[in-house]
């Protein structure tokens, strides 16, 4: 499974989430495997469904108090605890500043590496191997900060 974090602000969509969805559904498309999104918020969000509609196979609210204003640590936590609870493939996370500051922290506590930059991939006999810039790195990961901005057509059209 992979995870795909979906970054809003009160239950409204930050637009770069929608690359990340299209690359963890590529992503999940090529490795075989599904793709779930997970929505921090403090109460149940109204952006759940908006999301499922886009073909997510499952959608996480993942609900805590520590979320109702943005905090690296309160977003490191509920995402250690959702990883560790879901033990997924993957993590698509799109390139954003908020992502920037809490995902080295989650992957620190995890053992597991963080790679930015990202604007594609290739399968390898299903290892996925990330290109950062134009640069290979040919190693397998758990825990990958994704999505370049703009390299994943995240319309909806």
């Amino acid at each position: 499974m992979i995870l795909v974090f979906i970054e809003h602000k009160n239950c409204v969509l930050n637009k770069t989430s929608l690359e990340a969805i299209v690359a963890a559904q590529s992503i999940g498309k090529d490795l075989g495997v599904g793709v779930t999104a997970v929505i921090p918020c403090d109460k149940d969000c109204s952006l759940a469904q908006e999301i499922a509609d886009y073909a997510i196979d499952k959608v996480i609210v993942a609900k805590s108090e520590k979320l109702a204003t943005y905090t690296p640590d309160g977003y490191a936590d509920a995402w250690e605890q959702v990883i560790e609870a879901s033990k997924p493939q993957y993590v698509v996370m799109s390139h954003t500043y908020q992502v920037r500051d809490f995902a080295p922290k989650v992957a620190a506590r995890l053992g597991r590496e963080v790679v930015g930059d990202c604007i594609r991939y290739r399968n390898e006999g299903g290892n996925l191997v990330p290109c950062q810039r134009e640069i290979e790195i040919g190693f397998r990961l758990r825990v990958i900060h994704f999505v370049q901005i703009g390299r994943f057509n995240g319309s909806t059209e």
